[in-house]
């Protein structure tokens, strides 16, 4: 459910806006934005040159841009749900004896973040990148994300999507186990194997990219297993994989 502030500050609310929109412009003067956004040249003006005072944009000649100063408060957050060294080397380890990629997307809000890629060569384009939001939870990774939920935060993350809530249930009722297969547009790989975990209070998933010639049943085996390793004491797990084919881990 998306959350209304009981006294809403007005100012904070326009500041991030420009933040946003400077964001998706990369580079824009005082005028641009004002007519861009419908405000004031001397209000856009006053809250770019605060910004610009905290560290947080820079000016060059009269266009204006965000600064690194956001690149460390992102990694300052996602170091704070960095999963064990444990946990990235399987990761890094699914990805590598694969050759694909392995995506984890967390819980934020009504939708989930892509918070780890990890692609090995000669896996093809990533169909997300380290940052992107998954606004619609009808790929594979949102439905993984949606089942691992309890089922109060279910019904309002499905509230607040926009499209066909129904088709979205009957796909999370129809599901094998939680794990959910299906096209994310990925270059290389014919779909994506996504399964859900819950660890501490938060909910993510893990998705595999299926490469080609790799059999949907072996992909399958490694995603439940990455997360079944996030699910496990906060994603600290000793618990070795392997199948005849592939050993995934080594301890």
């Amino acid at each position: 459910m998306t959350h209304t502030a009981t006294n809403r500050v007005d100012t904070s609310a326009k500041t991030f806006r420009i933040v946003e929109r400077l964001a998706e412009l990369e580079t824009a003067g005082v005028s641009e934005l004002s007519e861009d956004m419908g405000i004031s040249k001397s209000i856009v003006h006053n809250h770019l040159s605060t910004l610009r005072e905290l560290g947080y944009v820079r000016k060059k000649g009269d266009a204006y841009r965000l600064s690194l100063r956001f690149l460390e408060l992102g990694a300052t957050v996602r170091a704070r749900s960095a999963p064990s060294g444990t946990v990235v080397r399987r990761l890094d380890g699914v990805a590598e004896r694969l050759e694909t990629t392995v995506y984890i997307v967390e819980r934020d809000g009504t939708s989930g973040v892509v918070t780890r890629v990890h692609t090995i060569a000669p896996a093809g384009d990533p169909a997300f990148a380290l940052g992107d939001r998954l606004e619609s939870p009808t790929s594979p990774l949102g439905l993984a994300l949606l089942a691992s939920l309890p089922s109060d935060e279910r019904t309002s993350m499905l509230e607040a999507t926009a499209g066909d809530a129904d088709g979205v249930a009957e796909r999370l009722a129809a599901a094998d186990d939680g794990v959910f297969v299906g096209t994310m547009d990925a270059a290389g790989a014919d779909a994506t194997v996504a399964a859900g975990y819950a660890s501490d209070g938060e909910f993510g998933a893990v998705g595999v990219d299926v490469p080609s010639g790799e059999s949907e049943r072996t992909v399958r085996s490694a995603a439940t297993s990455l997360a079944g390793a996030f699910s496990t004491s906060g994603g600290d797990v000793r618990r070795s994989f392997a199948t005849t084919k592939h050993g995934w881990f080594s301890e």
